[in-house]
C-alpha cells in the first residue's frame, strides 16, 4: 500500500537532519547531532563505537556525547530504545484481537494518501500539528508552533525522494500525518501527530500498522526504531501493547563534571535517563 523507499547513508541521514534545522557537526569520523546544548549522540542512533576514542565535537567538552558501543567492555550507561524487529514477519494477524478491529475501523473511515505537495503538508498539516501540541504539550521542536518553522522542515521532508510522508484524511480532510525513512537496515518511525478527528477514528493504531507493513516490505530492513524509551510512558506503552519491545542496548557517555553535577542536582530524572536506568 506504501511503497518502498531507498535506504539514506549516514551521510544522508545528516544532510536531512541539518536542512530540517538539526545541528550536525562530522568529527572523529562520526556524524554527531546535537540533542541538548552542547551534547551530542550519532546522527544514527545505532552507530557503535570504541569508548573514548570517537572523537566527538570540539562543543561536546561543554556538556558531554554518548554513543553505542560494541558488547559491555567499557559500557558505562545504557540506551533504551522502543523497537520492532522480525520485521518482515509482521502481519495484522500478528497482533491482538481488538487492535485489529481498531485498526480495521480505521480502514472504513481514513484514506491513506501519500503527501508529496509541500504546500499540503503545510496548509493542511500545521493545524494539525496545532491542535496535537496544545493536547499534549510536546516540547521537542515547539519552534515549529510557528508555521514559517514548521514549512522549512515540511518542506525538507517533503521534497526528499527517501522519506515516506503519508496522511490520513476523513472525507477529504488531514487529520493525521506519518513521516519515516530508512538508514542502513533501520527505519526511523520520526514523527506521528493527530488531531482529534484522527483519534476518534483511531489513526494513531492505524498509522503503527501501516508503518510495520512498510517495513515488512522495506528489503533489508532489520529493525524499526519508534522512539527513546523514557521520553513519555503512556506512548510506550501504547507500543508495547502492539508488539514493540524495550531495547536496552550499552552504551558509553562523558560528561563535563560541572555539567553532570548541575544536572543531577536539577534534573535526577533527566540524569537517570542518561545513564539508562
Amino acid at each position: 500500500m506504501l511503497k518502498n523507499i531507498p535506504a539514506m547513508t549516514i551521510a544522508e541521514h545528516a544532510a536531512l537532519e541539518e536542512q530540517a534545522g538539526a545541528r550536525v557537526r562530522h568529527s572523529g569520523g562520526i556524524w554527531w547531532r546535537q540533542v541538548r546544548p552542547f551534547f551530542y549522540r550519532p546522527v544514527h542512533l545505532f552507530l557503535r563505537a570504541e569508548p573514548e576514542k570517537a572523537g566527538p565535537p570540539a562543543g561536546s567538552v561543554l556538556a558531554g556525547y554518548q554513543h553505542l558501543v560494541t558488547g559491555e567492555k567499557g559500557a558505562n550507561s545504557k540506551m533504551n530504545f522502543i523497537v520492532t524487529d522480525n520485521t518482515g514477519e509482521y502481519s495484522i494477524s500478528s497482533i491482538a484481537s481488538k487492535y485489529r478491529r481498531a485498526i480495521r475501523k480505521s480502514a472504513r473511515h481514513l484514506e491513506i494518501r501519500r503527501i508529496s505537495d509541500p504546500a499540503e503538508f503545510i496548509d493542511a498539516g500545521h493545524p494539525v500539528y496545532l491542535e496535537f501540541f496544545a493536547r499534549t504539550q510536546y516540547r521537542w521542536k515547539r519552534e515549529r508552533e510557528n508555521k514559517e518553522s514548521f514549512a522549512a522542515w515540511a518542506g525538507v521532508l517533503v521534497q526528499s525522494p527517501k522519506v515516506l510522508v503519508f496522511g490520513l484524511y476523513h472525507e477529504g480532510i488531514l487529520c493525521c500525518i506519518n513521516v519515516a525513512y530508512s538508514v542502513e537496515d533501520v527505519i526511523y518511525y520520526s514523527s506521528s501527530f493527530s488531531n482529534s478527528t484522527g483519534l476518534r477514528f483511531n489513526a494513531p493504531e492505524y498509522s503503527l500498522h501501516l508503518i510495520r507493513e512498510f517495513a515488512a516490505e522495506c528489503r533489508g530492513a532489520q529493525m524499526v526504531f519508534m522512539g527513546i524509551a523514557g521520553s513519555k510512558g503512556s506512548l510506550d506503552d501504547f507500543k508495547l501493547r502492539r508488539g514493540c519491545r524495550r531495547s536496552s542496548e550499552p552504551a558509553y557517555y562523558r560528561m563535563n563534571p560541572i555539567t553532570l553535577l548541575l544536572i543531577r542536582i536539577l534534573r535526577p530524572d533527566y540524569a537517570r535517563r542518561l545513564r539508562g536506568v
